[in-house]
């Protein structure tokens, strides 16, 4: 992952924005640490059909009794 991020092809512009501003603060004024939340990243859209699957895969074996009312799409 290290090797990804020092292409700067494969920085996201949002990226380099932010540590580019971080890097402009004064000495001293700087935060210790950052965080940047991956949300939006697919994630969700993933996890949803994987409930979906598992879900399909329990009603074709018979293990219905095993979903919850929340279980699945």
């Amino acid at each position: 992952m290290d090797r990804q991020l020092q292409h700067p092809r494969r920085l996201p512009p949002f990226l380099a924005l932010y540590f580019t501003a971080k890097a402009a603060m004064a000495h001293g004024t700087r935060p210790l640490r950052t965080h940047i939340d991956p949300s939006r990243d697919g994630g969700e859209v993933v996890s949803a059909v994987a409930d979906r699957v598992r879900a399909d895969s329990f009603r074709r074996i018979g293990l219905d009794s095993l979903l919850t009312a929340g279980s699945s799409l």
